[in-house]
């Protein structure tokens, strides 16, 4: 006998299975809607669920923003490259790493900075150590163990920090730019920083510093005398042997300060992107529709430097709002082409004007014959980097 169609039941979700579609359903609205925006009830509703389930585990929003940025770096980790070499195995790590991550840090620094930092009690070291920084991970690595077993390295020998160097630096950059490091940054840290290091260490050059007193000598036998270290004059700059040894140690000054500029802008952009109620990663593709119209979502996900999935969720919600809309053209279903709506370009609209006013306070500091000196070094630089525009006049 037929029977009416009726809807299929939805069936229950308990324990582990439960808390993962919560907690993917709290990512997926914070990349949608940004951390400001998103609530427990939002939350949810997408979770199809009660608030009374989110609040038996969580206390409040900020714990489960935190849990999910958890839930989602760790559901997605990033396979230990083995090529036979420890600085293969750098190479490769750490360009998958800043690939696979730059997205993920993206959406967790536009969360902190939108308030989770405020909301937590948090400080922003907490934040990278925390959040950013992914799971606990064994003493040593495994590419470091395998280096070990083949010889390359002696890890009785290497401070455990210049072993976390290349991860921290790499972490830092992506904290500080939000996007994948150039091929020949992490090359720098591989090459420049960590190699060196090590082949120090190796040596038994490593000028270990007793802290024990004279009562306790707990050094080595073969660090347990000290050199003393004459200081050298090298271009009117004194510097002691130690540190004229160091590779690149006023490059890494100059990028740091470019950093810190980028840091800068973008904290008056977010500042300024916050009074029109949108993430940083919002304005971003609003402003590059506005430049861009029609652009498809693979053309937005590597601009934004994040996954297809991120970018399909992220103009979900301005869709929402009527500030893009998505339209199929030629007959291509499959292909839908993106344009920002004129209530998206009026929202940010005098964007660019606040951040003329962020760059010329920025170099204000500068004359105008300092200014033009600035640029041609700048100039200088960008010449010959791999697949870099031509400089405007």
């Amino acid at each position: 006998m037929a029977t009416e169609a009726s809807e299929p039941v939805r069936r229950r979700r308990y324990g582990a299975q439960l808390e993962s579609a919560l907690l993917e359903a709290g990512w997926a609205e914070l990349v949608e809607v940004g951390y400001a925006r998103l609530t427990m009830e939002s939350i949810a509703l997408r979770a199809q669920t009660s608030e009374a389930v989110l609040y038996r585990r969580w206390a409040n929003k900020d714990q489960l923003v935190v849990a999910a940025i958890d839930h989602h770096r760790d559901a997605n980790p990033i396979r230990t490259p083995d090529t036979g070499s420890v600085r293969g195995d750098l190479l490769a790590e750490l360009t998958a790493e800043s690939e696979a991550l730059a997205g993920f840090f993206a959406i967790a620094a536009a969360a902190a900075f939108s308030g989770l930092l405020a909301d937590t009690g948090r400080t922003p070291a907490q934040v990278r150590d925390e959040i950013l920084a992914g799971r606990s991970l064994p003493p040593v690595r495994t590419i470091y163990r395998r280096a070990h077993d083949r010889g390359e390295v002696d890890l009785e020998r290497i401070p455990a920090a210049v072993l976390a160097m290349p991860f921290d630096l790499v972490r830092h950059d992506m904290l500080m730019e939000l996007e994948p490091l150039r091929p020949e940054r992490i090359r720098a840290i591989v090459d420049e920083l960590f190699l060196p290091l090590v082949q120090n260490f190796e040596a038994g050059r490593n000028t270990h510093v007793d802290r024990t007193g004279p009562e306790g000598d707990s050094r080595r036998p073969e660090t347990a005398h000290r050199r003393t270290v004459q200081p050298q004059t090298v271009n009117s700059l004194t510097f002691s042997e130690s540190a004229a040894a160091d590779p690149v140690p006023t490059t890494e000054r100059s990028l740091e300060l470019f950093r810190s500029i980028l840091s800068a802008q973008r904290k008056a952009a977010e500042t300024w992107i916050r009074t029109r109620d949108l993430t940083f990663e919002q304005a971003m593709v609003l402003g590059y529709l506005q430049q861009r119209p029609g652009a498809i979502q693979r053309e937005i996900a590597r601009m934004s430097h994040t996954t297809p999935a991120n970018v399909s969720l992220l103009l979900r919600g301005l869709e929402r709002r009527g500030l893009v809309e998505r339209r199929t053209e030629g007959g291509n279903e499959r292909s839908k082409c993106v344009y920002a709506t004129s209530a998206g370009i009026e929202l940010i609209a005098g964007l660019d004007a606040a951040m003329a006013e962020v760059d010329e306070a920025i170099f204000a500091p500068l004359d105008d014959a300092e200014r033009i000196g600035l640029q041609r070094h700048l100039d200088k630089i960008n010449a010959q980097l791999p697949g870099t525009p031509e400089p405007r006049e």
